[in-house]
């Protein structure tokens, strides 16, 4: 499945992930989008939350605020988004998942019904690196990803009109 992922989202995940670098816990959030035609569209990333539990080596969402916040920007688009993935840092360089990280893939594809994209992110001292995979019941695989609203099409993009 190819990842397509707005420049909006992705500032979001590079933003939260350059905040939380310097004190090495993990950080994540939920990704917000449509999956159609084998093409994943990100247009939305929900943060964790001020109540989030990070540590080193895992964190846990602050659930009643990422289904607030979640729910609040989905109603925003025209064609209500959906929960597509999840993203999560990895801070010892290497973007393969843990044990943990594929009980929670798998948790949200039982919990949605479909499956869903799962991001690792890397930094260092100049730069942070996005990967993403394809998470099904069956096997993880590594997604093609493009950056770019322009790639995402304008049904999708679009604001809701009606307040």
């Amino acid at each position: 499945m190819e990842v397509v992922i707005s420049e909006r989202a992705y500032s979001s995940i590079c933003l939260e992930t350059m905040q939380r670098k310097n004190d090495k816990k993990e950080t994540g959030g939920v990704l917000l989008g449509h999956i159609d035609d084998k093409k994943c569209y990100i247009l939305e990333n929900v943060l964790p939350g001020h109540l989030a539990n990070r540590t080193i080596g895992s964190f846990e969402y602050d659930v009643e605020f990422v289904d607030y916040l979640a729910t609040h920007l989905a109603n925003l688009y025209y064609t209500k988004l959906d929960v597509v993935g999840i993203w999560h840092t990895h801070f010892d360089s290497i973007d393969i998942f843990s044990e943990p990280d594929r009980k929670m893939n798998r948790k949200f594809v039982e919990h949605y019904g479909h499956d869903i994209v799962s991001g690792i992110v890397l930094t260092d001292e100049k730069q942070i690196k996005l990967t993403m995979y394809n998470i099904s019941l069956k096997e993880e695989k590594l997604a093609n990803m493009r950056l770019g609203i322009n790639y995402i099409p304008e049904y999708y993009r679009e604001y809701c009109r009606e307040i």
